[in-house]
């Protein structure tokens, strides 16, 4: 499996108190490649200018305290010039560089070290008001401007100046952060794959409307058009789209007997993948039906063939009739005689609620649900209310669908008598989890350099475990113990509740996501959580399902401090 490191590229907003410039600039970034400390990478600034530049106008830039480092040899060879007169993110026009400004020829001015880098506009190129500069540093030479040694975030100083002196002003911010790493395989570049178009066959010509829909494989917006070939950008006919963007329909309307109807789809998801090519949609319109006398329509004459959602007329009810709503079966198994709860979208459900047999197998169903897309999570309920463990699981129904959850094995409750064992003394670890189930248990120091005790256990017929773990070896710390079951023919279950155990001292858990343990959840927790993007490691596996991934951020961003 391929894998590549990730890099936080961030831009931050306008920094500024009040100066002798006219303005502050507007849509300041710097955008950079690679914020690993000590790094080379390639900087992107983009700014627009409210004032314009003119002919001859300069452009500074200057570094904080002369963090970033430029080679003797970094000249106007490494960077690039571009102006748009209307957008921040497009219709940027290349302008010739070179060491002197020409009648055509920017100028780059270059402070060896920690500069500041200048770039002087030619005599016959402008920037006009309200337009935009792009400015890349690193981009065609080959040499990249190197990071600052320490982690933290450094400002970018931006000044445009004429022939009367300063003009406008602005500040960006980048941050420099530790390396992490995800999963490439998390990100597709493909774009979304169309299914299920729907209507099919032949609809009654007399229908005063139809809902075309579609499905796609990920979450994304969908255009369609009456002809072939018309790129996305072009399509003026939108979906409305549910499910999170799984799910898109529309309405159209004015139908004639015999002519036959297509709508050709496409469709880009949020990260800019978009469809080359068509997804045609097709019906017919047949013998009409309905409620006038001889099955004539009853609300005057048909809008022109393929008339978009909202322009037509025609006859006198939908089509077509909306299909059964879906519902989803549930099945599983855990502890054995317990209640389990069910809760969509974090909201009980106490029809599907139920309680596992003798031998933990239970089933649960949902009879009835809107189209969409849903978390449904499942509650081992303990005494008292307490929860014993729980699992997630997301799910996207159709209309007209039963869909299955199958094959659930729920996660083992875990205690232990004392939170507190000496330093190099046992303690019994236990729980409840399937029957026959093998338990395995995991002890991991919240400090860097605590280390990792693990162990396996075998639960009886009614799901009873118990492990002795040995804390020999083990630094005095707060310890989080986690553990998960396995029991063929089921996959294995997520990750239990976090149970905290000190050794050699009480235990002190820690805010979550706060990673570190420096007390706070910021942009080193992050960096450390994308790191082990993918992983099934216990401390950033904020929400116990056995991998770090979305949920787990979520949580971090939930209890963000800064």
């Amino acid at each position: 499996m391929k894998r590549f490191v990730l890099f936080a590229a961030a831009t931050f907003g306008l920094l500024s108190a009040a100066s002798a410039h006219a303005a502050l600039l507007s849509h300041v970034s710097d955008t950079i490649g690679d914020s690993r400390p000590s790094w080379s990478t390639i900087h992107t600034i983009v700014f627009g200018a409210p004032d314009g530049i003119p002919a001859g106008g300069t452009v500074v830039i200057s570094f904080e305290g002369d963090a970033f480092t430029l080679a003797p040899s970094f000249n106007y060879t490494d960077v690039a010039l571009a102006i748009s007169t209307s957008s921040p993110s497009s219709g940027f026009v290349a302008q010739p560089l070179g060491q002197t400004p020409g009648a055509a020829t920017s100028g780059v001015s270059i402070v060896p070290g920690t500069g500041p880098i200048t770039f002087t506009l030619a005599s016959g190129v402008v920037v006009p008001p309200n337009g935009f500069v792009r400015i890349v540093l690193g981009a065609a030479g080959g040499y990249e401007i190197e990071n600052p040694s320490s982690t933290g975030s450094y400002r970018i100083f931006l000044n445009t100046y004429g022939p009367g002196g300063a003009i406008d002003y602005g500040t960006a911010m980048v941050a420099i952060l530790p390396a992490v790493g995800v999963d490439v395989n998390q990100f597709s570049s493909a774009p979304p794959v169309v299914s299920n178009g729907m209507p099919t066959g032949t609809i009654p010509s007399n229908a005063s409307s139809v809902e075309i829909s579609v499905n796609t494989n990920i979450y994304s917006a969908c255009r369609f058009a009456t002809s072939s070939g018309v790129s996305y950008s072009a399509m003026t006919n939108s979906f409305t789209d549910t499910s999170a963007g799984l799910f898109h329909y529309a309405d159209v309307s004015g139908f004639v007997k015999g002519n036959t109807y297509d709508y050709y789809v496409r469709c880009a998801d949020f990260t800019g993948n978009i469809d080359a090519t068509d997804y045609l949609l097709s019906f017919a319109a047949g013998d009409p039906t309905g409620t006038g006398s001889g099955g004539g329509t009853n609300g005057g004459p048909p809008a022109p063939p393929g008339t978009p959602p909202g322009a037509g007329g025609g006859g006198g009810y939908s089509y077509p009739p909306g299909p059964a709503q879906p519902s989803i079966i549930i099945t599983g198994i855990g502890m054995p005689n317990v209640p389990i709860s069910v809760l969509e979208d974090g909201t009980p459900l106490p029809s599907a609620g139920t309680t596992a047999d003798s031998a933990g197998h239970f089933s649960a169903s949902v009879p009835s649900l809107p189209q969409g897309t849903y978390s449904f999570t499942f509650v081992e309920d303990g005494p008292n209310g307490v929860a014993l463990s729980s699992y997630t699981e997301t799910v996207t129904v159709v209309a007209g669908t039963t869909d299955s959850i199958t094959g659930i094995l729920l996660p083992p409750s875990i205690d232990f008598a004392t939170s507190t064992v000496a330093l190099g003394a046992s303690t019994t670890i236990a729980g409840v989890a399937a029957p026959s189930s093998t338990v395995e248990i995991q002890a991991e120091g919240q400090s860097a350099g605590s280390g990792t005790a693990k162990g396996t256990a075998t639960a009886n017929a009614e799901g009873i475990w118990s492990y002795d773990l040995a804390t020999a070896g083990l630094p005095a710390d707060t310890y989080q113990i986690t553990a998960r079951a396995t029991l063929a023919p089921y996959a294995a279950s997520g990750i239990s509740p976090i149970a905290y155990l000190g050794v050699g001292t009480a235990p002190v858990p820690r805010r979550r996501g706060d990673l570190n343990g420096d007390g706070k959840v910021n942009l080193i927790d992050f960096s450390i959580l994308l790191f082990h993007w993918g992983q099934a490691w216990a401390l950033g596996d904020l929400n116990g399902d056995g991998s770090v991934d979305l949920p787990d951020l979520s949580i971090m961003l939930f209890n963000w401090t800064g």
